[in-house]
């Protein structure tokens, strides 16, 4: 590696952090809004689990289903903890 590409990775992993973080944001404030409108929060944010888990099921391959499930279930528990479930 050049000492370019030492400073472009960890302003390339600095980046992503950044858009992560914003789009977390933004799905955070999304999905509170939904919830509320639903009238029943739990309904839909059980729903929206729900839908989540098919979608990875339905796209990753065998193999990788399981860890990205439960990695993902994971984080969906926390994050509706957060958004108020």
């Amino acid at each position: 590696m050049t000492v370019q590409n030492d400073l472009d990775l960890p302003r390339l992993i600095a980046d992503l952090q950044a858009r992560s973080i914003i789009h977390h944001h933004i799905i955070m404030q999304l999905v509170r809004r939904e919830a509320t409108a639903s009238g029943d929060t739990r309904k839909y944010l059980s729903g929206l689990t729900d839908d989540l888990t098919r979608i990875a099921d339905e796209t990753l391959p065998l193999e990788d289903t399981r860890a990205a499930a439960m990695s993902m279930r994971d984080y969906l528990d926390d994050f509706l903890v957060r958004a108020g479930a």
